[in-house]
């Protein structure tokens, strides 16, 4: 199925059917990236990725995991030690899977070419930064995904896109928020359910951590909202976030979302 998915980005695609075996692979073929999944007949997929970042050539090659359910706290930890970029959990999003190897074999692809004169890398340059301007984008939100998810575990993750003002959601995200799995919202709405004086003050601290700008700009509040999976109940969600990219044009808020439990009467006429 993933093969399917990923034939029309028009690269070969290898295959391996154990860990010593990917291994052995990446380091002959040097490819732009690595799924691999948790689960493998000869090691732990994570396993594998440490015997990757051993060999000189695949110190640095982009490595996602999947896996059939949340990874636990520990494999989380180990996940970010061995520089995993992302961990996605099946069932996944096809087309968001196939965004983000597509971004990164951009990424590869403007490393390896070499141009022959002065004038035709001033202009590969130039046109290697634009290329790639996107696909660092996507890395920096997965990393900054599975960062936070270490230190979340059991909650939704959301990213905001300020420049095309959209929001998307994986599905416990979109559950909270009464949406449907893996809501791609616009960022006007997707706090609809939420009351007016939570979307004043996350518009606000939004505001300021967009300021601030990659690294620096982030966000921690609650909100309380009415419905989405309990319908007559208020309800209080902490939303944490921060800012990732290159520059105040080209960033995302990549964020978290937990539910906290019901909100009082004050809370919610407050």
């Amino acid at each position: 199925m993933i093969e399917a998915l990923l034939a029309s980005l028009g690269r070969p695609i290898l295959h391996a059917t154990t860990g010593q075996e990917a291994v052995r692979v990446a380091a002959d073929q040097d490819p732009a990236v690595v799924l691999l999944d948790v689960v493998l007949p000869d090691m732990d997929g994570l396993e594998a990725v440490g015997l990757l970042r051993m060999r000189r050539r695949t110190q640095n090659t982009p490595v996602v995991l999947h896996c059939s359910r949340e990874l636990s706290r520990e494999q989380q930890r180990t996940a970010l030690e061995v520089g995993v970029i992302d961990v996605i959990v099946k069932p996944f999003d096809p087309e968001a899977l196939r965004a983000r190897v597509a971004a990164l074999v951009e990424m590869h692809a403007a490393r390896g070419r070499r141009p022959s004169s002065g004038a035709e890398l001033t202009a590969a340059l130039r046109e290697a930064r634009a290329r790639a301007t996107q696909a660092e984008l996507e890395l920096s939100a997965s990393q900054a995904r599975v960062r936070m998810a270490a230190d979340a575990a059991g909650a939704g993750l959301w990213d905001l896109d300020p420049r095309r003002h959209s929001v998307r959601l994986d599905p416990q995200a979109s559950h909270m928020l009464g949406l449907p799995p893996h809501s791609l919202a616009d960022s006007g709405g997707w706090l609809a359910i939420a009351e007016s004086k939570s979307r004043e003050r996350f518009e606000a601290a939004l505001a300021r951590a967009l300021a601030d700008g990659p690294g620096s700009g982030r966000l921690a509040m609650e909100i309380v909202v009415r419905g989405g999976g309990h319908v007559f109940e208020a309800r209080r969600l902490s939303l944490r976030a921060q800012v990732v990219g290159r520059g105040a044009g080209d960033v995302l808020v990549v964020g978290t979302i937990t539910e906290l439990g019901p909100a009082s009467t004050w809370e919610s006429a407050r």
